[in-house]
């Protein structure tokens, strides 16, 4: 948990400088308002799939969104493929996020629930 929590400060942090070395510092609000936006939409649609293919082939799937967003972010040379990277970054975050919350809860035996 604590390096989503580092993870998550570092590149909020570094997406200042980086749309301002694009010469685009006045996106970042757009840009985090949609990474919001997607963090939130994609929970649904990854939970469904969890449920159809299994919680550890849907968080492979989010680290590899997670993968994939710093080499677009790292790559970028316009606001276009960082902008890209950013969506990645929030569908990834979102998922494995939600995919290491509650998987204590999984290894629990349900004859100690009651």
């Amino acid at each position: 948990m604590i390096l989503f929590q580092l993870d998550n400060s570092t590149v909020y942090t570094y997406s200042n400088y980086a749309t301002s070395d694009f010469g685009s510092l006045s996106l970042l609000g757009t840009l985090s308002t949609a990474a919001t936006i997607i963090f939130a939409v994609c929970k649904p649609p990854l939970a469904k799939l969890s449920d159809v293919i299994g919680r550890g082939q849907v968080l492979a799937i989010c680290i590899g969104c997670y993968v994939l967003s710093y080499i677009l972010k790292t790559t970028a040379t316009s606001i276009g493929p960082y902008a890209a990277g950013n969506i990645f970054y929030a569908i990834g975050q979102s998922g494995a996020n939600m995919m290491t919350v509650g998987w204590p809860d999984h290894l629990k035996s349900m004859a100690h629930t009651y």
